[in-house]
């Protein structure tokens, strides 16, 4: 399949299911069930893969945690090389 009509089909697709967050609520009841029984195997893990990264603080705490540590980062991009 070329990509053009893999685009194609795929925007066709997705067009068919609601957006984001409104298709969770269909999955309610499975969601229910699955972590009745101890599975999160249909939870709205929306972190993924960067769960560890997350950090515990305060709200204003942690924007002026991000923003020393952006301020860095992009300060050191003219250093680099």
């Amino acid at each position: 399949m070329s990509f053009k009509k893999y685009a194609v089909a795929s925007v066709a697709f997705r067009s068919r299911f609601p957006s984001f967050p409104l298709g969770g609520v269909a999955l309610e009841p499975l969601r229910t069930k699955a972590e009745s029984q101890g599975s999160a195997d249909f939870s709205g893990l929306y972190a993924g893969q960067a769960a560890a990264l997350c950090r515990e603080l305060p709200a204003g705490e942690l924007t002026l945690k991000l923003a020393v540590e952006a301020l860095q980062r992009v300060g050191s991009l003219g250093r680099a090389g």
